[in-house]
């Protein structure tokens, strides 16, 4: 708005006010199209806790999430609060799947002996 504002006070010409909205516009056709690729999949941290099809699917889909990410300790000033029965969920899912990795690798040393 303020360019052409400028442009019809006289303090600029209309080539740089053309020059000054193709930059604009180019912006903004850069953020629509950062939106335009996002993607989502309708899974909880319970899914991810409990290990289901749903959370399988949105592994595959977008990749592993770090701890801190589906612990709460890292989030967007964006997001949603993380509730507390989410997080105790997860921890009590990474607890199980640490056992079992050191259940395998205890199995895997006893195979090599």
């Amino acid at each position: 708005m303020r360019v052409f504002q400028a442009h019809h006070y006289g303090l600029m010409s209309l080539k740089e006010r053309k020059a000054w909205l193709h930059r604009g516009s180019h912006q903004i056709r850069r953020i629509f199209s950062i939106a335009l690729r996002y993607c989502s999949h309708p899974v909880t941290c319970q899914d991810i806790a409990s290990n289901n099809d749903v959370s399988r699917q949105a592994i595959e889909q977008f990749g592993e999430l770090g701890r801190a990410i589906l612990l709460g300790a890292l989030r967007s000033r964006f997001s949603p609060p993380v509730s507390a029965e989410s997080i105790k969920a997860l921890k009590a899912a990474f607890k199980r799947q640490s056992r079992k990795e050191k259940v395998a690798k205890q199995e895997v040393q006893d195979d090599q002996q």
